[in-house]
C-alpha cells in the first residue's frame, strides 16, 4: 500500500489549497512513480 499526499499549487486568492490523500496498491518508491499516479 502506498499513500500519497498532493496539494493544489495555484489555489484561486484568498482560498486554502486543496489536499488530496490518495491511496494505492501500485509501489511508488521514486518521484516519478508518484508523479505517472498523479496524473491518471
Amino acid at each position: 500500500m502506498s499513500a500519497l499526499l498532493a496539494q493544489e499549487l495555484d489555489p484561486p486568492a484568498g482560498a486554502e489549497p486543496i489536499e488530496w490523500l490518495l491511496l494505492s496498491s501500485l509501489p511508488v518508491d521514486t518521484a516519478e512513480q508518484a508523479g505517472e499516479l498523479l496524473q491518471c
